[in-house]
């Protein structure tokens, strides 16, 4: 059985460092307690500062004082004009390299996990091709790295990367590098533009360090050993944290057993280290390995992990000097239930403990415990945890959502590592402000179309355009607060010109499937290679088809399946309760298509949503009579649905086609959509913890700026952006697009 556990210190929020204009050594940026944070809120950073030091925050038209501690400590508030990108500090010596930040909108908090995408508007595969224990994550602009650990149950040093979503997707890892020495237990700190991997387990504790660079776009160099800085002793599960000018290393797992000791290295202005050493007076109370830190503030946590092969419920704190020293280690609360093992992540106010160990078993459970501006932690159980028993496994953040990733879990019916990926999201409640129309349009009108987001890029997809099918695409560059450049045509067309299609994403292909061109309904599927950059290659009609002609449809994809639900077929014309299954096996890209399930009732024009270990149908329409809700329960660990879809007593007020589900925070949307001769109005509802939600109701704030239906829907950062579509009522296709901030 593996012992193994990790910790990243990540200091992005999104994209990458910038490199400084000019800094002569007394000024340097290494890091912030929080990268991601609300208007308002008080936020530490790490480096060399002087003196008069100003802040230069993302999209503030001035400098901010820094509030200096020392010469390596400093602090101030979120001005609330922040938006996101990068970060600098300016003194009279210059200015430094850059970190980003992201002010949200919205209050931030960690909503119940799910294993699946709710995908309310295209669909995308969400799981680990190999298996991943024991690593480490980082995430880096637009790029997720996986470092090291056991892959397929081998001790590895691969180097894995993930392109990452703006709007919170996350595609495939894809191996890029190796570590020169493989391990896991290990932690991983990147400072400016260098990633260090610390530590951890080979044939034993490992003392070596290993430093990778970054280039402008978050490229990772290859990993080299970093000659004359090594850990003074071996270790492995334990913990690291930059404070001032040093990264420090606390307890982990020796030679001869847990350790209580601290190492420190200083770095220097260039983000370089230097050798580490031993840092008198300060030792953890109780030695311990494969535990978290978490740090905001003057105040740093060591929580949990495993002492003498038992797991510890025990918090101790270290007081954070204004110079980065600390004082020794003090009792500071417990954990409700002992753990080791696990991921920890501070998100707003509250840091939360996720999974892990407990005795003999894996734990689904998560922990939350208010940290900033306190001396004790009182952690209280958050509702409904990981989907699945989770321990060893990597978290990083994604956008609005925390994802944890892989793992193992013992102690079950079956022991097994997992391949799991579950995500929740940070935005707290998600109140929309009204819609109003973006400066951004499209280059043509468009309805039925299809719009997805590839890393910074959001590609809208065919269509119509009130006049014929379109074969064309266009995309915008999505900006780090999610706000949206203009769209430009591009010359990747699709091979056949079509709209009422529907779009997914599996590994590194973008799927097209059906719709309707002038001659009729559509069986063919298009695929296009999706470069690293985010662009996309020419798209190729597949040889395979599928099962029935198909438009006006909805697509699902849970781990390997995926689901294609409603709309009208062929030969009948008419819509359809037949659900078509495609399945992704690992690695060979498109599978078998079979039919299993119904969707109850036919229907076309509708919109699904994942919530929880649901899948939700909502509405649509046959011939003018529109449909009730319906929901098909999904089976865990990425097996699809397990059942046909049944009614669901939660129904719409107002019952409609051409509409989208879209979910922020804890509050579901409906928005758009027609009834009869007229447009419908939002509706939104409570989304409860196990996928259920109260009634609905019509919002009386929140509306279109245009009544509109068969457009698409994204939530970029803090906006929900609704695109194209048509005038209700046999209207003409539109070229706006709306948005609306989430609150």
């Amino acid at each position: 059985m593996r012992a193994l556990a990790w910790l990243v210190f990540v200091v992005s929020a999104c994209g990458f460092p910038r490199p400084a204009d000019k800094c002569d050594g007394t000024c340097a940026l290494f890091a912030i307690d929080r990268p991601i944070a609300s208007a308002g809120e008080e936020i530490w950073f790490e480096g060399t500062f002087e003196a008069g030091a100003q802040i230069n925050f993302p999209g503030v038209p001035y400098q901010q004082a820094l509030d200096v501690q020392s010469e390596h400590r400093g602090a101030t508030t979120v001005p609330p004009e922040t938006t996101a990108g990068d970060l600098t500090i300016t003194t009279s010596q210059g200015t430094t390299a850059a970190i980003p930040f992201r002010r949200t909108t919205f209050k931030l908090t960690l909503q119940p996990f799910m294993s699946v995408n709710e995908q309310g508007d295209y669909a995308r595969t969400n799981y680990l091709a190999r298996v991943h224990v024991g690593g480490a994550a980082l995430t880096i602009g637009n790029r997720v790295y996986l470092i090291g650990g056991f892959v397929d149950n081998q001790l590895t040093g691969d180097v894995e990367v993930a392109s990452a979503g703006l709007d919170g997707g996350l595609g495939k890892p894809q191996p890029v590098g190796q570590l020169q020495n493989a391990r896991a237990g290990h932690t991983v700190v990147q400072i400016d533009r260098n990633v260090y991997v610390i530590g951890g387990a080979g044939n034993g504790p490992m003392q070596s360090v290993e430093r990778a660079s970054l280039d402008d776009e978050g490229r990772l160099s290859a990993f080299a050993v970093v000659p004359d800085v090594q850990l003074n002793e071996g270790r492995a599960g334990h913990a690291s944290a930059i404070l001032g000018n040093y990264v420090y290393v606390f307890g982990g797992r020796g030679g001869n057993g847990d350790l209580a000791s601290v190492e420190r290295a200083p770095i220097y202005e260039d983000g370089k280290l230097g050798s580490f050493e031993r840092v008198d007076g300060i030792t953890l109370r109780t030695s311990r390995s494969y535990f978290t830190v978490a740090h905001t503030g003057n105040q740093l946590f060591a929580i949990g992990g495993i002492h003498d092969g038992q797991p510890l419920d025990s918090v101790e704190r270290m007081e954070v000097y204004g110079d980065g020293y600390g004082r020794d280690f003090e009792p500071a609360g417990r954990l409700l239930e002992p753990r080791s093992n696990h991921v920890s992540v501070v998100i707003g106010g509250s840091v939360f403990v996720i999974g892990g160990k407990g005795g003999a078993r894996s734990l689904t459970s998560v922990e939350g415990a208010p940290i900033v501006m306190k001396d004790t932690l009182e952690f209280g159980m958050v509702m409904n945890g990981l989907n699945e028993p989770k321990q060893d496994a990597a978290l990083t953040v994604v956008g609005n959502y925390v994802y944890v990733l892989g793992g193992t879990h013992v102690g079950t019916a079956q022991d097994e590592d997992s391949n799991v990926v579950e995500r929740a999201s940070i935005i707290d409640v998600g109140t929309l402000d009204a819609f109003s129309t973006s400066p951004t349009t499209m280059s043509v009108p468009r309805r039925l179309h299809a719009s997805v987001v590839i890393g910074d890029k959001l590609y809208v997809i065919g269509g119509h355009n009130g006049i014929t099918a379109q074969d064309s695409i266009e995309v915008s560059t999505i900006k780090p607060d999610g706000t949206l450049g203009g769209f430009g045509l591009i010359t990747t067309k699709l091979q056949t010109a079509r709209f009422g299609h529907s779009a997914l994403i599996n590994d590194d292909v973008l799927y097209i499937f059906g719709g309707r061109d002038v001659n009729g309904f559509l069986d063919t599927i298009e695929t296009a290679k999706i470069n690293e950059d985010g662009t996309l290659q020419s798209f190729v009609l597949m040889t395979q088809r599928m099962i029935r002609a198909r438009t006006e449809f909805t697509i699902f994809a849970d781990g390997t399946e995926s689901y294609l639900l409603g709309g009208r077929v062929t030969p009948s014309g008419a819509p359809t309760t037949i659900i078509d299954r495609a399945g992704f096996p690992f690695g060979t890209g498109f599978g078998q298509v079979v039919s299993p399930y119904s969707t109850i009732q036919t229907r076309e024009r509708a919109a699904t949503i994942g919530l929880g270990s649901w899948l939700y149908v909502f509405s649509g329409v046959d011939g003018g009579m529109y449909r009730d809700t319906a929901r098909a329960p999904l089976l865990p660990d990425y097996y699809g649905l397990a059942n046909d879809f049944m009614p669901f007593s939660v129904g719409l007020q107002h019952p409609r086609e051409g509409h989208r589900a879209v979910l922020a925070g804890n509050t579901l949307y409906i928005i758009g959509g027609e009834e009869g001769m007229g447009a419908s109005p939002i509706e939104s509802t409570k989304v409860a913890s196990d996928g259920s939600f109260l009634p609905f109701t019509v919002s009386s704030t929140i509306t279109l700026a245009v009544p509109r239906t068969q457009h698409t829907t994204v939530t970029l950062g803090n906006y929900v952006y609704v695109i194209g579509g048509a005038l209700p009522n046999g209207g003409s296709s539109l070229v706006s697009l709306e948005t609306a901030t989430i609150r």
